[in-house]
């Protein structure tokens, strides 16, 4: 019994040792996967973790109500030594992919185009055909899927020509376009056999520009007519929801114009849309968004015939008839809304310019009801927030200028959890 009862004894304690180093063990693997999943988590938001100090992350500014977030200024891609990377645009594909538009120069010269792509909390550039032509310029792009994007502008010498440019997962590659003197603004598409592009076109007298639309059948770019009998015009956005409903909107050029240019595609022609005329002055659409045919947010400028100071512009399509949407503090702080992006019908963003000697980019909010200001990030004085893309339903980005064009920014919008 003695023996049997030692022998217990030492399998207990033996029994309770194990115990002992099973929990020990539990532990350290525990911490072990809070350490690898705080460096997981920087690596995708680029916020928190243990590799955010192995990278750049910038001010943060806490923001109040409509919306609850921060934004985190973000550093701007660097091509190289003694050399610039001038933004002019940003994408995000639909899975979060977000993108830069530029082109790099050296010292006063310009260069040529450049892209480059957000990941892992920072830029890297992506190579593009030599045969892109310098002195020129990317202006827009989307991407249908991350392995079928776009992007579109213009060469500038020796004369104004088409450009666009195709991804397909790997490499960028230049597509022909239609042989005339003009700019692309926009794209946008469906499919990779259906795809719309706009801009501008000059076929009469210099300095002259008249609307462009051109459209990719998978093969080729060709242009299409458009129902404005040699009107000045220039198209600055185009958003395609299906093969027979696709819009575009900008500006006319004529004196005493009727009211914002509106265009459809109703699959077989294009079309004009009266547009509600709420300014005495000029307009112009600058962009447009949507979470389906019957909800279109366009947004941009109107100027009273009295006055050369801009008021920002907002107006809905409901299926069947466009509306116009006061913004908050329009006629405290006039300017031109630029951008318009969509995370769903309640949540719908814009930005531009306020002409109001502020030192914040100018954020409108669209809550299902209403539009919101929103404070922006810091920036320059008067600066221009050309593009906004939303590269989730948490995350949103946003491209600011100053007023001459120079000492771009990039923010990032984290939404609160």
């Amino acid at each position: 019994m003695g023996v049997r009862h030692g022998v217990a004894a030492v399998s207990d304690q033996a029994g309770r040792a194990r115990g002992h180093n099973r929990s020990r063990l539990r532990i350290i693997i525990a911490v072990l996967l809070a350490v690898i999943a705080a460096a997981l988590f920087d690596a995708v938001s680029g916020r928190l973790g243990i590799l955010s100090f192995f990278s750049p992350s910038g001010p943060t500014l806490a923001i109040s109500s409509p919306v609850c977030g921060t934004w985190e200024m973000k550093p701007l891609p660097f091509p190289g030594a003694l050399s610039e990377f001038k933004l002019s645009g940003i994408a995000a594909s639909p899975s979060g992919s977000l993108w830069a538009l530029g082109s790099t120069s050296i010292l006063a010269s310009e260069g040529q185009l450049a892209v480059a792509r957000w990941g892992n909390n920072r830029w890297r550039m992506i190579g593009l055909p030599d045969a892109v032509k310098e002195s020129a310029y990317l202006a827009g792009a989307h991407f249908i899927s991350d392995t079928d994007g776009w992007a579109v502008g213009h060469a500038l010498a020796p004369g104004p020509g088409l450009i666009a440019m195709h991804w397909d997962g790997w490499n960028w590659s230049l597509t022909p376009t239609p042989d005339v003197l003009g700019a692309l603004w926009s794209v946008h598409g469906i499919s990779g056999d259906d795809v719309w592009a706009v801009g501008w076109q000059n076929h009469m007298q210099p300095m002259q520009e008249y609307p462009l639309v051109i459209h990719w059948d998978g093969a080729t770019w060709q242009t299409t007519t458009l129902p404005l009998d040699d009107t000045r015009a220039t198209l600055n956005d185009v958003l395609a929801l299906s093969k027979d409903d696709v819009w575009a909107v900008g500006r006319y050029n004529e004196v005493n114009a009727p009211g914002p240019l509106i265009l459809h595609w109703d699959g077989a022609s294009w079309q004009t849309v009266p547009a509600p005329v709420s300014c005495s002055g000029g307009y112009e659409l600058n962009s447009l968004a949507a979470s389906g045919a019957n909800d279109i947010w366009a947004v941009g400028s109107c100027y009273d015939s009295a006055s050369d100071t801009p008021q920002h512009l907002t107006q809905h399509w409901d299926g069947t008839r466009w509306t116009t949407h006061e913004v908050e503090g329009q006629e405290e702080i006039p300017g031109s809304l630029l951008d318009v992006t969509l995370v769903s019908s309640n949540d719908v963003w814009a930005v531009g310019v306020a002409k109001s000697g502020r030192t914040t980019s100018h954020v409108q909010h669209w809550n299902g009801s209403s539009w919101q200001t929103v404070p922006g990030p810091p920036a320059k004085e008067y600066p221009n927030s050309e593009e906004l893309v939303a590269a989730s339903a948490s995350e949103l980005w946003l491209l600011a200028h100053n007023i001459n064009g120079h000492n771009s920014s990039v923010a990032k919008f984290l939404r609160c959890r």
